[in-house]
């Protein structure tokens, strides 16, 4: 995932991005 992909998901659903980035 790119830089912009992590941050749309953060913006979009925090808790789905946790979940990926995690």
């Amino acid at each position: 995932m790119t830089i912009l992909s992590l941050i749309y998901h953060y913006l979009k659903m925090p808790w789905l991005a946790n979940l990926t980035a995690a």
